[in-house]
C-alpha cells in the first residue's frame, strides 16, 4: 500500500499556496497591462478578499480562541490588545474633525505592522515546509534566510511608511539606498538556501516559494508604485499562503477528537470562517460609518485597522513552531519521522 504524501493539504495544492499561485498571478498581471489590470482587480478584490483575505483573518481568531488554554496562556493577545484597539478605534472615529492624525496614525501603524507580519509569515511557512520535508534547517542556513527576510522587513516598513505620510515621503535617499540593500540582501537569502540544499541533498519547491514569491512582490511594489493593486495581490497571496496552516489545524483537531474524514467538514469551516469575515470585515465597518455619521469612511477604516493589528499580533503568538503544542496541532498527521 502506497503510503499517502507528506503534506498539508497535496503537495501541488501546497506548493501553490505557498507562492507558485500568487508567481503565476503576478505573471498574469504583467500580461494583461495596467491599464486592464487596475480595473480588473477592483471588479473581483471584494470577492476574492471574501474568498480568501476575511477568512485568514477569522481563522487566527478561531485558533486563538477554541485553543484550550490560550486565551489565559495569552491574555494581551486574547484580551488586552483588542480592548485598546478597539477603545483606539473608537476615540479616532468620534474625534475625526478634531484631531484627523489620529486615523491617519492608525493607518500607518497597519502599514508598517504588516512588514513585520509578511516576513514573520514567509519564514514560518518555508519552516513549516521543511518540517513536512523532513528537512532540518541548520543554524547558519536560518540565519542568513532570516537576515534576507529582515532587510526586507525594513524595506517594506519604509515604503508603507512613505505611503501613509507626506513627510516620510520626502525621503527618497533612504528610501532608494534601503531598496538596494533589500536587492543585494536577497543573495544572503540564496546562500542560506544553498546551505539548505546541499545539507538536505535537494530543495524542495514548497520550501523555495515563499522566499520567492515574497521577493517577486516586492519588486512589483517598487517597480509599480502607483499601481495599488500590485498591493492587492501580495494581500490575496499571503492570504492563500496562511490558509492552508488553520485548516490543517482544524482537520487534525477533527481527527484528534474520534470524527471521520469528511470533505464537508474544513468545507464547512471554511465557509464559517468567510461568513464571519463579511460581517466583521464588511458589514462591521459600514455600521461604524453608519454610526458616526461623518460619510468618509474613516471610522470604518479604524474598524479595520484595528481588526488587522489584533490579527498581527494573534499571529505573532500562536504560531510559534518551537511550541510542542502549534507542532501537534499543525503535523499530527504525518505522524513521528
Amino acid at each position: 500500500m502506497t503510503a499517502a504524501p507528506r503534506a498539508l493539504s497535496l503537495p501541488v495544492f501546497d506548493a501553490l499556496a505557498a507562492g507558485g499561485a500568487s508567481l503565476a498571478a503576478f505573471a498574469a498581471f504583467s500580461l494583461v497591462g495596467a491599464e486592464e489590470a487596475g480595473p480588473l482587480m477592483l471588479t473581483w478584490f471584494v470577492p476574492l478578499s471574501l474568498a480568501l483575505n476575511w477568512p485568514h483573518f477569522m481563522a487566527s481568531y478561531h485558533v486563538l480562541y477554541t485553543t484550550p488554554g490560550a486565551v489565559r496562556r495569552y491574555p494581551a493577545a486574547a484580551v488586552v490588545v483588542p480592548i485598546l484597539l478597539a477603545a483606539y478605534a473608537l476615540a479616532a472615529a468620534a474625534f475625526e474633525t478634531r484631531w484627523p492624525w489620529m486615523l491617519r496614525a492608525f493607518h500607518a501603524a497597519a502599514g508598517v505592522y504588516l512588514a513585520w507580519h509578511y516576513a514573520g509569515q514567509t519564514w514560518g511557512t518555508m519552516a513549516a515546509f521543511a518540517h513536512v520535508e523532513g528537512i532540518r534547517v541548520e543554524k547558519a542556513a536560518r540565519g542568513l534566510i532570516r537576515a534576507n527576510l529582515s532587510v526586507l522587513l525594513a524595506w517594506h516598513a519604509l515604503w508603507a511608511a512613505r505611503a501613509a505620510s507626506p513627510l516620510v515621503a520626502g525621503f527618497d535617499a533612504a528610501y532608494q539606498a534601503l531598496s538596494a540593500a533589500a536587492l543585494l540582501s536577497a543573495a544572503l537569502g540564496a546562500a542560506g538556501l544553498f546551505l539548505l540544499a546541499r545539507a538536505a541533498g535537494r530543495l524542495p519547491a514548497r520550501v523555495v516559494l515563499p522566499w520567492l514569491a515574497l521577493h517577486v512582490g516586492y519588486a512589483f511594489l517598487y517597480r509599480f508604485p502607483g499601481q495599488g493593486y500590485w498591493m492587492q495581490i501580495v494581500q490575496l497571496s499571503h492570504a492563500l499562503q496562511y490558509l492552508s496552516f488553520p485548516l490543517r489545524v482544524q482537520t487534525n483537531r477533527d481527527a484528534q477528537a474520534g470524527l471521520r474524514p469528511a470533505p464537508w467538514r474544513p468545507a464547512a469551516y471554511y465557509l464559517a470562517l468567510a461568513a464571519g469575515g463579511l460581517g466583521a470585515f464588511y458589514a462591521l465597518p459600514r455600521a461604524a460609518d453608519g454610526l458616526f455619521g461623518t460619510g468618509t469612511g474613516q471610522a470604518g477604516m479604524a474598524v479595520l485597522d484595528a481588526l488587522v493589528i489584533h490579527h498581527y499580533f494573534v499571529d505573532g503568538v500562536i504560531w510559534r513552531l518551537g511550541d510542542p503544542d502549534v507542532r501537534r496541532d499543525l503535523f499530527a498527521h504525518l505522524g513521528p519521522h
